[in-house]
């Protein structure tokens, strides 16, 4: 008898379940070369003269509130080369569009609009950036934007 219950409770599991699991693939982070226009050099790497001071590099925004917002951003290294690139969360707040400020010097403050929009797909979720325009210029969408400065 006992067996007979567990049957049908395990019969009954199988066919109740429904394959409504959910997925959401949060969007990857905003990265930025930056390269000197006359040369070609990498203007984040320290062993450039011309190299800006990762000290003083910062990505921020206007809130609702009209008050200015800090946003997470760091240099990181390209792997196995001398290459390196800025990597901030800001598609995070583009969906819809939205200007941006990258802070590179204390003269030197680059404007960065990048609209993105979450695209819903059942089951899954993700964001795609569907522009990207830097000090008026607008480049194809990437995974890696390379500034010439």
């Amino acid at each position: 008898m006992k067996n007979i219950i567990l049957f049908y409770i395990l019969l009954f599991s199988i066919f109740s379940c429904k394959d409504d699991r959910l997925c959401f693939t949060p969007p990857g982070p905003c990265l930025i070369r930056l390269v000197d226009k006359n040369n070609g050099k990498d203007l984040l790497n320290p062993n450039n003269i011309n190299a800006f001071n990762w000290n003083d590099i910062k990505m921020s925004t206007i809130s609702n509130n009209g008050s200015s917002l800090n946003l997470y951003s760091t240099v990181q290294k390209i792997n196995n080369s001398d290459s390196f690139y800025i990597a901030s969360d800001i598609v995070w707040e583009a969906e819809g569009g939205k200007t941006f400020y990258l802070k590179l010097s204390p003269t030197d403050i680059d404007t960065i609009f990048l609209q993105a929009e979450q695209i819903n797909e059942k089951p899954c979720t993700y964001f795609r950036q569907n522009s990207f325009v830097y000090n008026g210029v607008n480049y194809p969408t990437s995974e890696m934007y390379q500034i010439k400065k």
